[in-house]
């Protein structure tokens, strides 16, 4: 009876269901196999409508790519210079940078904002002014050849590569493979192009091997091509250092906090050097941007309270220059604020131990935000220390804040952009109507109509 049944149903079961007939339990009935045929009927639909989508996506996607081909060969100008820039942090500060520095002699374009896809390449070259003579792209990536199928297409003349960390470490698993992508940019370089890359960091140093173009470098090392040394930004003074060029020297004081960022402003002058633009123009240019939105933003709000903002990108390894940041500002009280850190090699345990150990040794009080700090370890550091105070929701901190904020206090907010830990600064100056704890917009709080 159970061979019959099983005859009967036994055409719609995977593979790795059917059953072998003689090691089979005599218990295992018409039920079990009507309930295993109807599993198996709801995940071929499943399946199906999955696969459907992928496959549109990927039509739409390089059928992107084809149009981005066809519009950078026919709307891009012959002397008009692509400049990719790519890098573990720091592409849309020098990006803007390269820009300001570029417009002092040539009109030009820059991709917006932190847009760094195919898509915004598309976008912005449907609407290419052809008497533009630059074209800044940032170029990311977020899982193995990404980044070499958006260069095919967009073939930049200028490579600029900041550092090589371990962003994407689901994808990637270390700085190695990170390189190994970001090299592609470096790679189709013309012979006739220029690359411009970290000196102090060997990764990206390396990657001239790969390119018969020109080549660039910048650091703090005395082998790089643009030189700073002299560097200093403690809060509330702002980066500053001194610019060394073939045997000039040049003071650059910048609107930026944090030293870590002189390597984003000495590629960008990098550029300008490429393109033959006066050094003291440069530096007047640079001298003139303000930080971006959420990348190590002062704000300062109702009371004489200073908030930074660093609440776009969290990943594990660049906590150390942050903590050095707030380690060498001058302020009443530090107040240092996690929500989710991303990218973190090793178990959540150990790497969040070792981050509030090191907090507490720059910072007057630590508040921790978001179900990510819900463990054992984490609420054992909270029991045995008093700086150190956990909430689940963001609103709980913006009430704490309201008691115990005074004039002169720092606080520096450090968290990936799903933690959205903005609303901290905003609700200073209005009132604010979401306080989600889990959000997937892709989006500054300043920008979204539930705020």
């Amino acid at each position: 009876m159970f061979k019959k049944l099983y005859d009967r149903f036994s055409w719609s079961l995977p593979s790795r269901w059917r059953l072998n007939i003689e090691n089979t339990p005599p218990y295992v009935g018409r039920w079990e196999l009507e309930m295993a045929a109807r599993v198996d009927s709801r995940e071929r639909s499943r399946e199906l409508r999955h696969g459907m989508k992928r496959s549109l996506f990927r039509i739409a996607y390089w059928t992107l790519h084809c149009v981005v081909g066809i519009m950078r060969k026919w709307r891009v100008p012959k002397n008009c210079k692509v400049i990719g820039v790519t890098g573990s942090c720091g592409k849309t500060l020098t990006k803007d940078l390269i820009a300001a520095i570029l417009s002092t002699r040539y009109p030009g374009t820059k991709s917006n904002g932190t847009f760094n896809t195919v898509w915004e390449a598309a976008r912005l070259l449907f609407s290419f002014d052809p008497k533009n003579r630059f074209y800044v792209q940032e170029v990311a990536t977020y899982s193995p050849g990404m980044l070499a199928s958006f260069v095919r297409v967009l073939r930049p003349d200028v490579g600029v590569v900041t550092t090589i960390g371990w962003d994407h470490y689901r994808s990637f698993r270390g700085p190695d493979a990170v390189a190994r992508e970001k090299s592609a940019l470096i790679e189709i370089l013309p012979q006739d192009g220029m690359a411009v890359l970290n000196a102090d960091d060997s990764r990206a140093l390396a990657m001239r091997e790969n390119t018969m173009s020109r080549v660039f470098t910048f650091g703090l090392g005395e082998s790089a091509t643009l030189r700073a040394f002299d560097v200093s930004s403690a809060w509330p003074e702002r980066l500053s250092f001194t610019l060394l060029h073939e045997g000039r020297k040049v003071r650059v004081n910048t609107r930026l906090c944090g030293e870590y960022l002189v390597h984003n402003v000495l590629a960008a002058l990098a550029v300008g050097v490429a393109f033959n633009i006066p050094l003291e123009n440069s530096v007047k240019a640079v001298e003139r941007i303000e930080p971006y939105l959420g990348r190590m933003q002062p704000v300062k709000a109702p009371g004489g309270i200073w908030f930074i903002r660093d609440d776009w990108k969290a990943p594990y390894w660049t906590i150390g220059a942050f903590l050095d940041f707030v380690k060498k500002a001058d302020a009443r009280r530090k107040i240092i604020v996690f929500g989710n850190i991303s990218d973190r090699p090793g178990t959540s345990r150990s790497r969040y131990r070792d981050l509030i150990i090191q907090g507490l040794s720059v910072a007057d009080k630590i508040v921790l935000i978001g179900s990510s700090w819900n463990l054992s370890i984490v609420k054992k550091i909270v029991e045995e220390y008093e700086k150190v105070i956990l909430f689940h929701e963001i609103h709980q901190a913006s009430e704490f804040f309201d008691t115990i904020l005074q004039t002169g206090d720092l606080v520096v907010l450090k968290g990936s952009g799903s933690s959205h830990l903005g609303r901290l600064v905003l609700s200073r100056f209005q009132v604010i109507d979401c306080w989600k704890s889990v959000c997937k917009l892709k989006t500054f709080c300043e920008d979204c109509r539930h705020l």
